[in-house]
C-alpha cells in the first residue's frame, strides 16, 4: 500500500504508519546550525519546515543537504512567540540527531533535547535570533 503524501493522522488510524508522533504541517520559522568535527555551521536561517511533532522534525534545505554528513548533530532554533515591543522573546532550542536525508535537500531529525528559553530585555525593540 503505498503512502499518502500528506497527513496529520494518529498512528492508530493507519496500520502501515509507524510513526509515533502525530505530524503537524506548521509554517514556523527556523535557524538550524549542525556540528561535526569540533565545527558549528549554519546551514540555512529559514529552511523549508514540511512537518514538526514531539519527537522531531521534517524540513527541506534550500541550497541542499549534501555538505552535511550523515552523523551531524543539529541545533535547531524555533521561535514560539516573537514579539515586536514586548519585553520578553520565548523560543525552543532543541538538540537533535539526523536520521535520515532524502534526494540531497529533505532532512529528517530526532530531538535528543528540548530547552525552553526566554530572553528578556529591558527596550522594546525586536532581538535578533541567536545564530
Amino acid at each position: 500500500m503505498k503512502r499518502p503524501k500528506a497527513f496529520s493522522c494518529p498512528a492508530k488510524a493507519l496500520p502501515f504508519e509507524r510513526r509515533r508522533f502525530l505530524r503537524f504541517f506548521l509554517p514556523l520559522p527556523l535557524t538550524v546550525t549542525a556540528r561535526w568535527n569540533g565545527q558549528a555551521v549554519l546551514l540555512e536561517r529559514d529552511p523549508a519546515l514540511e512537518n514538526i511533532s514531539a519527537g522531531g522534525l521534517y524540513f527541506r534545505l534550500l541550497n541542499g543537504a549534501a555538505s552535511m554528513p550523515p552523523d551531524a548533530e543539529l541545533e535547531v532554533t524555533i521561535p514560539l512567540v516573537e514579539p515586536t515591543f514586548r519585553p520578553a522573546r520565548v523560543y525552543a532550542r532543541c538538540r537533535a540527531r539526523v536520521v535520515r536525508r532524502d534526494a540531497l535537500v529533505g532532512v529528517a531529525a530526532e530531538f535528543d533535547e528540548v530547552e525552553f528559553v526566554r530572553e528578556e530585555r529591558p527596550s522594546g525593540l525586536p532581538v535578533p535570533l541567536p545564530a
